[in-house]
Formats: structure tokens, sequence, C-alpha cells
């Protein structure tokens, strides 16, 4: 491994630590929860102390993945959502619900960042593929939230779409991937969970979690 990739990859993790911090620290005041949202409906929550060391190893190994192959520019439309995904997780877990605000400004961010992927390697079907990739995910997730009367969350169906545009520059099987691996892990975790009338499980942790396997994935 060379010199430059271990310098990205330890300013990657450094940065990590430095942001999950930071949101760690604005997760304790819990200033996300709307004003039903109060410690008599939902319990209070953890401290949280485990946001830096994710974004630090999501951060990290992501950039050594996409630096050692020499693909480094696709981590332009990867981190936005690299970086928000320890937020949506937490805020899903507590919640049950995915902010509104930080996934809008997450898919700025990740469409600015495709963007300039498809100018700096003159490959604009990276950024039509991206294009296509959010359309279709938002799609099907709009019409399962449909179908399912609001039991698939809005804030998923969003989630959905940035999962989408973010891997399909990589590869459709990417996205594919993301899906099967996140709802795979989300059922057999729901069959873990004692079973209680009216109860409700957090889908979004399970997605990021399965788009994170994919993007460190070799895939054709």
């Amino acid at each position: 491994m060379d010199a430059p990739t271990l310098t990205a990859t330890a300013a990657a993790t450094i940065s990590g630590v430095l942001l999950g911090e930071y949101q760690r620290r604005r997760l304790t005041t819990l200033t996300y929860r709307y004003p039903e949202e109060t410690t008599q409906t939902w319990p209070e929550p953890s401290p949280r102390r485990w946001v830096p060391l994710a974004l630090a190893g999501v951060l990290g190994a992501l950039t050594l993945r996409y630096t050692a192959t020499g693909e480094a520019v696709h981590l332009l439309h990867l981190y936005p959502l690299a970086i928000a995904a320890p937020w949506l997780v937490a805020v899903d877990a507590d919640v049950h619900r995915l902010p509104y605000r930080t996934t809008m400004l997450t898919l700025i961010a990740s469409v600015l960042g495709v963007v300039t992927t498809a100018a700096l390697t003159g490959a604009w079907l990276l950024a039509a593929a991206a294009a296509l990739g959010w359309a279709v995910s938002y799609g099907l997730f709009w019409v399962l939230n449909k179908a399912g009367r609001g039991g698939l969350g809005y804030g998923d169906v969003r989630l959905a779409g940035l999962i989408g545009l973010t891997t399909a520059p990589l590869s459709a099987s990417a996205t594919w991937l993301a899906f099967l691996l996140g709802t795979l892990t989300a059922a057999g975790w729901a069959f873990t969970r004692p079973r209680q009338p009216g109860s409700r499980h957090a889908y979004g942790p399970w997605l990021l979690l399965g788009w994170l396997a994919a993007t460190l994935i070799p895939l054709p």
C-alpha cells in the first residue's frame, strides 16, 4: 500500500472522529426531536459514544477502498451520505424518523458530488446512471409507501433515493446489493425482537448498513 493511500486514509479517519464527536454532542441536545417527542413518550437515548468511532471507520474504510484502487473520484458522491449516516441512524433508532432537513441537504451534496465526478472524469453517463438510480429507487419505495399506507416511512423513501443516486455510478449491482442486504438484515433483526401490537422498527439503519457493504465490496 503506497504512502498517499495511507495518508488519505489516516486523514479521513481522523476527520471522522472529529465530525463524529461533533455529531454526538449535537445528538445529546435532542434538538432533532419534535415538541411531541418528549422523554415521556420516547425514552432518554444513550450517550451514543459509538458515533465518532462509526464515522471514523466508515470514512477510513471508504477512503482506503477507493484510493487503493485508483477510484478516489467516487468518494465525492459517497462522502455526503457516509457523513450523514451516523446522524440518520441515531435519530431513526431513537424516534423512528429520518429527518427531512438532513436527507435533503445530503441529497443536494450528493448531487453536487455526482456532477463533479462526471465533470472530472468526462464520463457523463455516471450522472445519467445516478439520476436513473435515484428515480428507480425513490419510485419503488414511494409505491411501497403508498401500498403499505405509511407502514414504510417517507423518510425511508428519501433514503432509498439517496442510496440509488450514490451507488448507481458504481454499478447497478451495487444498488441492488445495498437494498438486498439492508432488507435482509432488517428482517432478520425484526424477527428476533419481541412482537408487540403496533410496534415499529427502524428501517433506515439497516438500509445504510446495506449501502456501506455494497460500496465496499468490489463488484463488476
